[in-house]
């Protein structure tokens, strides 16, 4: 059943179109990361992780993989049925890194409040924001509450860089740098929902669907909560048989291909 009645096309970026198998996507991840020396478990382990990304929706997680970085924060919770679970994976910066390199390969600029030049100051220029920038804080610019995603941020860190004794803030290498280790540190809290009061998973349900049947402005597009685009973007890959990848993103890994001398990826059909 699909929740919104929209099809990939609605989630899935323009030209975004040459399809290739899960399979095919992650064997070519494994054979990658073992000819850099990474063992066959942690391979597979990071290939899923990254193949995981794509098969939602979230490309700039993917394959393509400052003072303060993305930092993000996530919640999973438990609904009724698991059409209700509650999943939120997001960035206390503007946008994922990940995003601005999308745009970056395909040659575009990035909308105002992505990312900033060495100044600080917002650029639209991919190429500066990746290499000599770095991102701006949720909100953009302090006039429209930007000053609210850099607190998001901070909060991030001390969770996971400072109470871990792990790299923090500009002490953070930049992510095309490979001269040292990251040393990013995590945090994870887990919470047990029955040890406040029963019921939640019902009350998480309703509370969802409250969300999803409110009046959109838009007819076009529903109200939609945390976890819906991925399940209906997973879901139309499975009817598609594989995940749906931009020309300029294979060209890419065709090259990677060539130079660590494994097989590049089998592309089923050119949507």
């Amino acid at each position: 059943m699909s929740y919104h009645g929209r099809k990939l096309s609605h989630y899935t970026p323009a030209g975004y179109s040459q399809l290739i198998s899960t399979a095919e996507v992650k064997k070519f991840c494994i054979q990658c990361l073992e000819k850099v020396g990474a063992q066959s478990k942690h391979a597979k382990a990071l290939s899923d992780v990254l193949v995981a990304g794509d098969y939602r929706g979230h490309y700039s997680h993917g394959l393509n993989r400052l003072a303060v970085g993305t930092n993000p924060i996530t919640l999973a919770a438990p609904g009724k049925v698991p059409e209700d679970h509650f999943v939120l994976d997001m960035a206390t910066s503007a946008v994922a890194l990940g995003k601005i390199e999308m745009s970056r390969r395909r040659g575009i600029e990035i909308p105002k409040g992505w990312g900033a030049d060495t100044d600080g100051k917002t650029s639209v220029d991919p190429n500066l924001v990746v290499t000599k920038g770095g991102l701006m804080p949720l909100g953009g610019e302090e006039e429209n509450s930007g000053y609210k995603g850099y607190g998001l941020g901070m909060l991030v860190e001390i969770l996971c860089g400072i109470i871990t004794d792990a790299a923090f803030g500009p002490n953070v290498r930049r992510w095309l740098s490979t001269d040292k280790p990251a040393n990013l540190g995590q945090s994870f809290l887990a919470i047990d929902p029955k040890a406040f009061a029963p019921g939640f998973e019902q009350r998480l349900s309703e509370y969802v669907n409250i969300m999803r049947n409110l009046p959109p402005v838009d007819s076009q597009k529903p109200v939609v909560v945390p976890g819906d685009f991925e399940r209906e973007h997973m879901k139309e890959c499975d009817e598609l048989g594989g995940i749906p990848y931009p020309p300029v993103l294979i060209e890419s890994l065709n090259r990677l291909a060539d130079q660590l001398k494994v097989d590049k990826m089998k592309i089923i059909k050119i949507l």
